[in-house]
């Protein structure tokens, strides 16, 4: 088994953690869900299991998330993007590597496909329960009071109106023909946040010859149960050993 080193760090003001192996010339960059945090399920799973396949994991905080400096009350979808794009650069200039993936859960999923959607040479995407169509997600909005929107699992987040909006709004299926990565799509049926249809059509309109989708009967958005997790992680594993990852 590989040894993996663990640690937090601050990158162009973003909160990230890294998981290291001893020496590794490839790279996973791994992207939360809206109002998650860098350690929601299944990360810390997935964070180990790549390194010890020999891999680097980034593990990206978004401005406004968790233990961020930065307002979530003032939160934008164009954030996420930014971030995610500033943090591909920073990989891409210090380390070099010659081989790049990205993993996204939920909205992290979504900054995935964008990101890989614009940035040539990622050779691995990984989307867990995609909200790849924010528009059926939202489809009935949270409480609102004056001009906030109450937000996240238990509806004790706020974000101001023109915020919600750019998330509610916000729809990236048309870039399905613009991604060239091999693409693993593992997303449970019984999902009550974002509809598993979202990942059948996506992986219909993709073009790239590599790709596979998993449905897992239960485990809501969240793949709650360690048996859920553990099957995330066998197809990940497998899924990259396919494509020489």
């Amino acid at each position: 088994m590989v040894s993996c080193r663990q640690y937090d760090n601050v990158v162009d003001e973003l909160n990230v953690t890294f998981n290291i192996p001893e020496k590794s010339e490839k790279f996973f960059i791994l992207f939360h869900g809206f109002t998650g945090s860098r350690y929601q399920p299944p990360y810390n799973e997935l964070a180990n299991s790549l390194c010890e396949k020999g891999i680097n994991v980034i593990r990206v905080e978004f401005r406004g998330h968790d233990k961020s400096k930065f307002p979530f009350e003032i939160f934008r979808i164009e954030h996420a993007y930014e971030d995610a794009e500033n943090i591909i650069s920073f990989v891409k200039k210090e380390y070099n590597p010659k081989r790049i993936g990205l993993a996204g859960v939920s909205m992290g999923g979504h900054v995935a496909i964008y990101t890989a959607a614009k940035f040539s040479g990622i050779n691995a995407l990984i989307l867990l329960a995609p909200a790849i169509d924010f528009t059926e997600v939202f489809r009935n909005p949270p409480k609102k009071v004056d001009n906030y929107y109450l937000v996240g699992r238990y509806g004790n987040l706020k974000l101001k109106e023109d915020g919600y909006m750019s998330v509610a709004r916000a729809n990236v299926m048309n870039l399905a023909e613009k991604i060239s990565s091999p693409t693993l799509i593992i997303h449970c049926k019984d999902d009550s946040v974002v509809p598993y249809t979202q990942s059948i059509r996506f992986l219909e309109r993709i073009r790239v010859e590599k790709k596979k989708l998993v449905l897992i009967e239960k485990g809501d958005h969240f793949f709650e149960s360690n048996e859920v997790k553990s099957k995330v992680i066998e197809e990940a594993n497998n899924f990259l050993s396919i494509i020489n990852f």
